[in-house]
């Protein structure tokens, strides 16, 4: 039962991250569970790989089907972040790992943004685009990072980039309500914010806020 609590409680809140995949599955043709190797078409060792699949551009998912826990799993280039552990692995690389019931490989892409709700998943989600969490992993200095979110009903979206420059990180929301949350996954060494006051965690620094521009200042 605790089990099921876990992964049901996991996918509630990360229910916009998940139609927002769909819905641009739906409109672009490309499946939003995809293969490695229709992802990542350079890196030649993902042709080999069967037994774990991309969700979206930025979820990388492995399945424990091995009885005795133990699986080796193939990680791409660039520096992921194991959604649940936040345990960070280098690419490329084969890895090994024994897991328990409670576990099971996330990888986040690096320079990806993962969409979830602030409403508490007991009670579900009324308002996907007023209640949501930003955590961004890995930011690449002077690359956006972006991602839309599709409403429920898929009429109206909100969009947010997010541009890393030296000590500067610059987040610009259009279409959110003004309940609004950025977690800066792994980054402790904020100075400053143009609103609201960081609050650092074993995670990272979360900051809430309510405008459509959000500057940080890194130490």
């Amino acid at each position: 039962v605790d089990v099921l609590k876990l992964y049901s409680n996991m996918r509630k809140s990360m229910l916009p991250h998940f139609y927002s995949a769909n819905f641009d599955s739906a409109t672009s043709g490309v499946p939003a569970m995809r293969s490695l190797a229709l992802e990542f078409s350079r890196d030649y060792a993902t042709r080999m790989i069967d037994q774990q699949y991309m969700f979206g551009n930025s979820l990388m998912v492995v399945p424990v089907t091995n009885p005795t826990n133990v699986i080796t799993y193939y990680v791409p280039s660039g520096l992921w972040t194991n959604l649940l552990t936040r345990e960070k692995i280098q690419g490329p690389c084969f890895k090994s790992s024994k897991l328990d019931m409670n576990s099971m490989p996330i990888l986040v892409r690096p320079n990806s943004i993962v969409v979830t709700s602030s409403s508490d998943p007991s009670v579900g989600i009324s308002d996907v685009l007023n209640n949501i969490t930003f955590t961004v992993f890995e930011l690449t200095n002077g690359e956006i990072a972006a991602t839309e979110v599709f409403s429920t009903t898929g009429t109206n979206s909100g969009v947010i980039n997010i541009l890393k420059e030296g000590n500067r990180i610059t987040v610009r929301t259009d279409g959110f309500g003004t309940n609004k949350r950025i977690i800066l996954n792994g980054v402790k060494n904020v100075v400053s914010v143009s609103e609201s006051i960081p609050a650092t965690s074993d995670f990272g620094t979360t900051i809430d806020f309510t405008s459509k521009e959000l500057v940080i200042t890194l130490g």
